[in-house]
């Protein structure tokens, strides 16, 4: 009778409109992981400006800001 097609049209464009917002779902999860892997797990670089300060002048300020870039060893 004719009247099957149109509900299988409309149910065609329902799927096409699931598997679009599915794809941009996918998407989305893959940046917030790439962001969350970016902000947490990557090692932060950086440095003391202040380090190189009193190098000649004091240092008693020299000793303090290169102190803990220094490893040290406890003995007890």
């Amino acid at each position: 009778e004719g009247t099957l097609r149109p509900y299988v049209e409309q149910v065609a464009k329902l799927r096409d409109q699931v598997e679009a917002i599915t794809d941009r779902i996918q998407i989305s999860a893959d940046v917030a992981e790439r962001v969350v892997k970016r902000v947490v797990y990557e090692p932060k670089q950086g440095g003391l400006p202040a380090r190189r300060m009193g190098l000649g002048q004091s240092s008693g300020l020299s000793k303090f800001f290169t102190r803990p870039s220094q490893p040290t060893i406890e003995l007890s």
